[in-house]
């Protein structure tokens, strides 16, 4: 069946702009929990996670220039993240999530990628790199992987560094 998700994509949190929703309901969920507790916890909008001396502007900005830039992903998890910098996913590795794309499926992608001068095809850590990095050497495109969650790859231990490391790898890959 692979990995399909019936009631909809579930790979929000990618997007830095969901921060302050999903820190919300992370504290008003402890708040609750924590009701009977001496002390109070509370779900503010300013409780936005945000790198020091920096808004989302600083981040936004890095992106800025690649606005309506086309790439593909090896696994279909980043639709929050690209629409949040106006990028465009115009294809995808797996044909169906999960599943192994056929070869035909491949050509077929190759064939758009090169046509449409897509210069990126963004990865997954867990995924098969080794295919990604081909599709995207017979296309003329860069293969970068992204971290989908804090802590997949090196350097991404908050949520913080893992948003940075996102931008700042798709930006210099767009270049």
């Amino acid at each position: 069946m692979g990995d399909v998700h019936p009631v909809g994509n579930p790979h929000y949190t990618v997007d830095p702009g969901m921060a302050p929703a999903i820190t919300a309901n992370i504290l008003g969920g402890l708040a609750r929990r924590r009701a009977a507790a001496p002390f109070r916890l509370r779900a503010e909008p300013h409780a936005v996670p945000r790198p020091p001396g920096r808004g989302h502007d600083a981040v936004d900005a890095l992106l800025e220039p690649f606005k309506g830039a086309k790439v593909v992903v090896d696994h279909n998890m980043w639709p929050y993240f690209l629409t949040r910098f106006g990028l465009v996913q115009a294809g995808s590795i797996e044909e169906r999530p999960g599943i192994p794309p056929t070869p035909t499926h491949l050509i077929k992608l190759i064939a758009l990628m090169k046509a449409e001068q897509i210069k990126v095809v963004i990865m997954v850590p867990w995924a098969d790199q080794k295919l990604a990095e081909r599709v995207a050497q017979e296309a003329g495109a860069k293969a970068v992987t992204l971290a989908n969650a804090v802590g997949a790859l090196k350097g991404t231990d908050t949520y913080i560094d893992m948003l940075d490391y996102n931008v700042k790898t798709l930006a210099q890959a767009l270049r």
